[in-house]
């Protein structure tokens, strides 16, 4: 979240600010990824995104047009770290259980 690159560690503030802060939240480029992910992907394709510790809940909560949340996968702390969405056609394809 903004506000909080100052207290990161020096070798990881020399990355990009657009790669350190995203935006209030945290999840600028996460929502920015999901709007446009569909335009991008194949019918039924999918995306794997790598999120925050924490993020999951919050990322489960973007609505997205044309994605589904399918599922998640966790780390070895049993965080979950990535979230699996698939593209759909919201007038041929039947809704799948997520």
């Amino acid at each position: 979240p903004s506000g909080e690159s100052a207290g990161l560690p020096a070798e990881v503030r020399r990355e990009p600010p657009g790669a350190l802060d995203g935006g209030t939240d945290g999840l600028d480029a996460v929502r920015a990824i999901l709007k446009e992910a569909p335009g991008h992907l194949a019918p039924r394709g999918v995306i794997l995104l790598e999120i925050g510790a924490g993020q999951a809940q919050a990322v489960r909560m973007i609505s997205a047009p044309n994605l589904s949340f399918s599922g998640s996968v966790v780390d070895g702390c049993g965080i979950e770290r990535v979230m699996i969405f698939f593209a759909h056609n919201p007038a041929t394809d039947r809704p799948r259980n997520s």
